[in-house]
């Protein structure tokens, strides 16, 4: 599908829902470690609730980012198709539908596994949470780069020239 509409593309996924339910499963995810790991004192709980707290207030910056980094994706010309035919063709035949939503799985160019839930809303049906193998992966690699102190790259703007880094 070859089409380079980012503006479009993204009026079909719900990057707040999407934002939060990923802060949601890293925030489960790391409290069963640290209980695993017997880590139950009150500094580790307060971190755990002072972590879930922050989750929530930068979920709307970081989904509005998110967002503005996919419609550039999409919209670049030089990047060919974003997904073949075959793929969508896969994805609608996994497709399990219970009323208003719907899910489907598959596995992306990694073959790491991926799940995609889509809500129907009042106009259209939209994705509202992705999960799986790579999206996993992902999140760990962007709280590895966070440790290491690595900044994550900012948005870059429509028009705008990228920064001049001096040595």
């Amino acid at each position: 599908m070859n089409h380079h509409h980012g503006e479009k593309a993204a009026s079909y996924v719900d990057f707040e829902s999407i934002t939060r339910d990923l802060f949601a499963q890293g925030f489960k995810d790391q409290v069963a470690k640290n209980a695993g790991e017997g880590k139950n004192d009150p500094s580790t709980v307060l971190g755990e609730a002072i972590a879930k707290g922050l989750g929530g207030l930068v979920a709307g910056p970081l989904a509005e980012t998110v967002k503005v980094r996919f419609e550039q994706e999409v919209s670049d010309p030089n990047k060919g198709d974003h997904v073949g035919i075959f793929e969508l063709i896969g994805a609608l035949w996994h497709l399990r539908r219970a009323g208003d939503t719907a899910v489907t799985s598959g596995t992306d160019d990694k073959g790491q596994q991926v799940e995609v839930t889509l809500v129907r809303g009042p106009t259209r049906w939209r994705v509202t949470k992705v999960s799986g193998d790579a999206v996993r992966k992902k999140l760990e690699e962007a709280a590895r780069k966070s440790r290491e102190g690595a900044a994550p790259e900012p948005p870059a703007l429509p028009g705008a020239e990228p920064p001049k880094q001096e040595l």
